[in-house]
C-alpha cells in the first residue's frame, strides 16, 4: 500500500511530460541509435525524479492550506496516509539522484539546467 502512495505522492503519473526529451530523436529519425535513446531515458529519469522530490517539497510547505483544500486534502500528505518523515527523506534522495544520475552521461549543461530547474 505505501509503494502506491508514494507513487501518488510523487506524482508519477505526471512524467509522461518528460518524454518530451524524445521529441528531437523522433523528428531527427534517430529512433533507432540505441546510444541516444539511452542518453534520452536518463534525461527522462533525471527530470522525472527532480520534478517529483520538487512536488513533495511543495506539499510539505503548503501542508496545512491543503488540508484545508476540497481536493487537495486528499493527496496522501494532507489527508495523512503517508508518514511526513518519509516525504521529508524522499525528497531530498529524489533531487539528489536526479542532478547525480545525469552527472557522468549527460553533457554538464543538462546536469546544470536540471540543477537550475530544482533551483527555481
Amino acid at each position: 500500500m505505501t509503494g502506491r502512495l508514494v507513487l501518488r505522492a510523487i506524482r508519477s503519473r505526471h512524467w509522461v511530460k518528460n518524454l518530451l526529451l524524445f521529441v528531437p530523436i523522433v523528428a531527427g529519425h534517430r529512433i533507432t541509435d540505441r546510444r541516444l535513446v539511452g542518453l534520452a531515458a536518463i534525461g527522462f529519469a533525471a527530470f522525472s525524479l527532480a520534478a517529483s522530490g520538487a512536488y513533495l517539497v511543495n506539499d510539505l510547505a503548503d501542508l496545512d492550506s491543503d488540508r484545508r483544500h476540497p481536493s487537495k486534502r486528499e493527496r496522501p500528505l494532507p489527508s495523512g496516509t503517508l508518514p511526513i518523515g518519509l516525504a521529508y527523506a524522499l525528497a531530498p534522495s529524489l533531487m539528489m539522484a536526479a542532478v547525480v544520475m545525469p552527472w557522468w552521461t549527460l553533457r554538464i549543461l543538462f546536469t546544470a539546467s536540471l540543477a537550475a530547474y530544482l533551483g527555481i
